[in-house]
């Protein structure tokens, strides 16, 4: 597992690309998803999140959920 944090000291001007499993998304509450989205932006950001490989168990409500989310904390960051 990559160091993120460090790679941030490391290399503060670069734009990190965190990838969110299609397990996480299917078997974490809304909570759970939050609570570690606003982890990684509060930490590492800014950066993009890929949500790479999203399976037929894997709703449409819960992809909407997670692209609702980063644009909810994408706009808390930016202002």
């Amino acid at each position: 597992m990559s160091d993120l944090s460090e790679v941030k000291r490391l290399f503060p001007e670069a734009r990190r690309n965190i990838l969110y499993t299609a397990m996480d998304m299917m078997n974490k509450s809304d909570g759970e998803i939050r609570s570690g989205f606003e982890r990684v932006a509060r930490e590492l950001g800014p950066c993009d999140l890929g949500l790479p490989n999203m399976e037929l168990g894997v709703s449409d409500e819960r992809i909407r959920f997670a692209l609702d989310l980063c644009q909810e904390l994408s706009a808390r960051c930016i202002t």
